[in-house]
């Protein structure tokens, strides 16, 4: 049986604005000012004390008489031209916000739900620290003068004003990019779950990539939105695209259930929010989809505020008319030996992750955490940028699971960390009573929390975009270029014999080649015994990359430590040196 996430809910729980905290019970405006404001000032008992009710969001007093104060402030001449550049992209007839931002009319009646959620930075739902991090592209913040603007207009009673007051905003412009080279889609329509508010989903699309190909945009194309809550794509290597087939045809109905990712080793390529854009395109970068692999997307749906319809989301990609001058490659970073202790409600785990090889440039950032967690930071200790002493890559202070998105760089400007630069990941969990998910209608308790894929499990994990300068595939051949000066540089640097040659041997094509050659020469060298636990831990693994990260990692150093005496003497395979 397999269990799914129910969150506690507010208005907006997710990627449905208005904000995030214990369930209101009701979608009435008046309630969700009272519970907006409660959650803003850190929760507790809202019997008590001010609080915002239906007068007080209609501008009149209990006699029904109307007390709207004067105000410069109104709708139309300025209110509208902010909420149509940061709000009416997800509250608009059809869309995911719990309601229409779109026309006075319509937004009046949840004016105080509106100053609220601004107020406290639940909305809008950028949540990556930009004032003193870093700016990111696409970023969604309301200034301060517009915040206050929305302030001074709820304290007035939402005035409407002159229509002829309205000045259009000047807001961005998705390139027309013509027709997709590629547009997949699952091979049916799926209707989510409505008996569970968060129902995930994971949908392998189309088949199987028939030769290399590089994609310069791959954009996700939702199709029925006011359920779609976010979406990402994950690109299988060929080694796991059998696996992917098993989980979809064992799961009843179309797709399977998927809580931290696909199950299987993949690549997070690109994603969609609702009013995040329709993604991103990096100029002169592409995305290489290997001969083989295979796209899967991931779907959270959210049946709140909307009841469930069949939905065939899919994705449509673009590729590079020419050789791109950029490869883009992520890389994970992951903390497996956190624990966080029961009761503990500021446990904060650190690692640190020294770049070993070269050079590594950095062009977007993404994290990845589960249910308690709080915050994560990204910085880069000591590396000069300016006055400061940290560069500051990622600063996350209110982790939302359900806000989960890539944050490019401003103007696609890299930072590049040099070979030797450290890059500090801190982690922060919050495992109180009064924090714990609730799980098929029942809040859990407290118990110590380990690295893990399921839903009480925990990750501390970010996610690296990187640019590497593009060469011309040969590992299609069985070659693997380049693996020679790789191995020596990182076994220079102090990383295990095993782990070196994963790593080096780059693409998949390389690796398929290279290990199974290396085990067999190892194991007829005198390590038998040490390929075979290395072998049989993957298998137990079943094609799980966090898996291999967290239990293999002892097999692997006994491994490199049986071979590393007998390096260099199991010969050629694949164009490279086995050592």
């Amino acid at each position: 049986m397999t269990t799914r996430v129910g969150l506690a809910l507010l208005v907006g729980m997710g990627l449905v604005p208005l904000a995030c905290g214990d369930d209101m019970g009701s979608n009435d405006p008046a309630d969700a000012a009272v519970a907006i404001q409660a959650d803003s000032s850190g929760g507790g008992d809202v019997s008590g004390g001010d609080t915002l009710g239906a007068d007080a969001t209609d501008g009149a007093d209990a006699s029904g008489t109307d007390t709207v104060t004067p105000s410069a402030v109104t709708w139309h001449g300025q209110i509208r031209a902010i909420s149509e550049r940061h709000c009416a992209s997800c509250h608009l007839p059809g869309g995911i916000g719990p309601f229409d931002m779109t026309s006075y009319d319509a937004v009046k009646p949840w004016a105080a739900a509106v100053g609220l959620a601004v107020d406290s930075g639940r909305m809008p739902p950028f949540y990556a620290e930009t004032e003193t991090c870093r700016a990111y592209e696409g970023q969604n913040v309301v200034s301060g003068a517009d915040q206050a603007l929305i302030a001074e207009w709820v304290a007035a009673g939402a005035p409407e004003g002159d229509e002829s007051d309205y000045v259009a905003p000047q807001l961005p412009v998705e390139p027309d990019l013509g027709a997709p080279d590629f547009a997949l889609a699952p091979p049916g329509k799926y209707t989510p779950d409505g008996t569970i508010p968060d129902d995930l989903r994971c949908f392998p699309v189309g088949e199987p990539f028939a030769e290399t190909v590089y994609a310069t945009t791959v954009r996700v194309r939702p199709d029925y939105e006011p359920v779609v809550h976010h979406v990402i794509v994950y690109k299988v290597p060929p080694s796991a695209v059998d696996q992917i087939k098993e989980l979809d045809e064992a799961a009843p109905g179309l797709g399977y259930p998927c809580f931290g990712g696909p199950e299987v080793p993949a690549e997070n390529i690109s994603g969609w929010v609702p009013g995040g854009g329709l993604g991103q395109t990096i100029p002169g970068a592409a995305t290489e989809l290997e001969a083989g692999s295979q796209l899967v997307l991931q779907l959270h749906y959210n049946t709140v505020y909307a009841d469930p319809a069949p939905d065939a989301t899919g994705v449509d990609i673009w590729l590079s008319k020419g050789d791109p001058t950029w490869l883009l490659r992520v890389r994970g970073l992951a903390h497996t030996g956190l624990v966080v202790e029961p009761g503990n409600a500021n446990s904060v785990e650190e690692k640190s992750f020294t770049n070993p090889l070269s050079d590594t440039t950095i062009v977007s950032v993404a994290a990845h955490m589960h249910l308690l967690a709080t915050k994560i930071e990204l910085t880069a200790p000591g590396f000069p940028d300016g006055d400061k002493a940290d560069t500051c890559l990622l600063d996350i202070p209110t982790w939302d699971y359900h806000w989960q998105r890539s944050y490019v760089f401003e103007g696609f400007e890299p930072v590049v960390i040099p070979k030797g630069q450290a890059l500090k990941m801190r982690c922060t969990f919050d495992n109180s009573a009064a924090h714990q998910p609730v799980l098929d209608g029942v809040q859990g308790e407290p118990g110590t929390v380990t690295w893990g894929e399921g839903t009480l499990d925990e990750m501390c994990l970010v996610f690296l975009t990187l640019l590497e300068p593009y060469e011309p595939a040969v590992v299609e051949t069985g070659e693997c270029a380049g693996f020679d000066g790789c191995f020596e540089t990182c076994t220079e640097s102090g990383i295990g014999l095993a782990r070196c040659i994963v790593q080096c041997a780059g693409a998949p094509a390389c690796r398929q080649c290279l290990v199974p050659a290396a085990l067999e020469c190892y194991s007829k060298g005198g390590c038998a015994s040490e390929v075979e636990a290395v072998t049989s831990c993957a298998k137990t693994c079943g094609g799980k990359a966090s898996c291999y990260v967290s239990d293999c990692m002892p097999v692997l150093n006994d491994l490199s430590a049986c071979v590393a005496p007998k390096a260099g003497t199991c010969g050629q395979a694949c164009g490279a040196t086995i050592p």
